[in-house]
């Protein structure tokens, strides 16, 4: 094998190493009772980040130095691409399923039994699984109220909720981000 293969084999492995280690101890985290008074996913994440990203660090250094060696810069892009895929795949995946609507309703339509006029659910019948076994059963909007309480979004007064200045300057944030994507 020539020099130039060899070195990329060298660079490829710390790479995959880093981001295999990195990957199953993030995971591994989520399985522990680290951070589990943090009630928002997103945020007991990014706690969990923090422990991660030090131990990875600290073994990365010790594993280039022992077996790797690789120069500062590889390790430190590995780590860097590490930490940035975990982080992305948290928020795209395992948050937003935690949230989204589609994700119940797609799974609804998997365990509910289909009729012989229909193989799968009227948009009548989704809409009633969705009220009562999501928001009413799931406690949808109470789960919501609590967490973007914790967050200081909203708050509750004489039992009502309402905005926080946070709150509404994050309203005009997604609004300057719609406009900037055409969302509307």
């Amino acid at each position: 094998m020539s020099y130039r293969k060899k070195y990329f084999a060298k660079i490829l492995s710390a790479y995959l190493t880093v981001f295999l280690l990195f990957s199953l101890l993030f995971i591994l985290f989520f399985h522990t009772p680290l951070f589990l008074d943090q009630k928002v996913l997103f945020y007991r994440g990014i706690l969990l980040l923090l422990p991660t990203t030090f131990a990875i660090l600290i073994f990365s250094f010790f594993l280039n130095k022992q077996f790797l060696k690789v120069s500062f810069e590889t390790l430190l892009a590995a780590f860097i691409i590490s930490f940035s895929f975990n982080l992305s795949f948290f928020i795209i995946f395992p948050v937003t399923f935690d949230r989204s609507v589609t994700t119940y309703l797609l799974s609804i339509l998997r365990n509910k039994p289909a009729t012989k006029n229909c193989q799968g659910l009227t948009d009548k019948t989704l809409e009633q699984y969705f009220i009562s076994e999501y928001v009413i059963g799931k406690q949808a909007i109470q789960r919501r109220i609590v967490e973007q309480s914790i967050i200081n979004m909203v708050e509750k007064k004489n039992n009502c909720v309402q905005l926080t200045t946070k709150g509404r300057n994050f309203l005009k944030l997604l609004e300057i981000i719609k406009k900037v994507y055409s969302i509307e």
